[in-house]
């Protein structure tokens, strides 16, 4: 028996995903104070004297633990030590969530450094045991990284989750409670708008966040593809305490912007420069910087 489908339904069905994405933006969902009450109490290292008078080391972000060798993105524990002893005190890492439900440091799309044809979701732990990134450097585990920074003690770490963001702090989580309590109050997840905080405080009562313009959105499982206006983040930076934000330096930064965050009470950062004069500009402004590896000589 065949099923004959009449043209007025073939025209519904060929005009059903622009429907889908005009219904969307017509029905997204707008920033409610009320809706995400959550209030971060002062940041110890997020300040906007630490940029004035300290901006070594806290004006530094080692992007991906930072560049080596003219690589960027390795993650590995190579990059934090040669990075650590340049004067890094604050990190970025790239974490994904493996198959069998552990963490790695790697940022996605990354597969091929560790000699994988298949997705990071798709591989556990024991397939990666044993492999480097690039043929040349350590990548470190969830295990690791909390190993690093129980070590390092004036170390703090901005967690860059790339999917499974609740997964990923869950499995952080727990083992820190269980190894290295301490830790975790050095540990700073980047998110992306109220929803992820109001989410990521249930899991932890971290002592920051950094918050993405990049992608801010309102809703906790992060699925619309609908940035947050400047005025809402505005209102979210104000409502929420939060006390750094970071954009892009060439794209979404303004002095303008910066000084809203300013008098919204938090601080700037920028992704992500690597050379002297251009550090030194943002420097002059008291805006912080995501480095792949550029530190002042001392």
């Amino acid at each position: 028996m065949r099923l004959i489908i009449g043209r007025p339904m073939l025209l519904v069905l060929s005009i059903a995903p622009v429907i889908t994405v005009i219904a969307s933006l017509l029905f997204v969902p707008h920033y409610e104070s009320s809706r995400y009450p959550i209030q971060l109490e002062p940041s110890a290292i997020f300040t906007q004297q630490n940029l004035r008078d300290n901006y070594e080391p806290y004006g530094y972000v080692a992007h991906a633990l930072g560049g080596i060798d003219g690589q960027t993105y390795t993650n590995s524990r190579e990059a934090f030590l040669l990075n650590y002893d340049k004067g890094f005190r604050l990190f970025e890492v790239d974490l994904v969530l493996l198959k069998d439900g552990s963490v790695f440091c790697a940022h996605d799309g990354d597969e091929w450094k560790y000699g994988l044809d298949k997705s990071f979701k798709k591989t556990t732990a024991d397939e990666l045991a044993g492999r480097l990134c690039l043929n040349k450097y350590t990548p470190l585990t969830g295990s690791d990284l909390l190993g690093l920074m129980y070590q390092y003690e004036d170390a703090y770490c901005i967690l860059n989750t790339k999917g499974s963001h609740y997964e990923i702090l869950r499995t952080l989580v727990s083992e820190g409670r269980e190894r290295h309590p301490s830790v975790l109050d050095r540990m700073i997840p980047l998110i992306t708008g109220p929803g992820h905080l109001y989410e990521a405080a249930k899991i932890y009562p971290f002592k920051d966040y950094m918050l993405n313009t990049f992608v801010c959105r309102c809703t906790p499982d992060l699925s619309w593809f609908w940035h947050m206006s400047e005025s809402e983040i505005i209102e979210f930076v104000k409502d929420s305490h939060i006390r750094v934000v970071m954009t892009r330096w060439n794209k979404q930064y303004t002095p303008e912007f910066k000084q809203q965050m300013n008098d919204a009470g938090a601080v700037v950062y920028v992704h992500s420069l690597n050379d002297a004069a251009g550090i030194s500009l943002f420097q002059n402004e008291g805006v912080g910087v995501f480095s792949d590896g550029y530190y002042p000589e001392t």
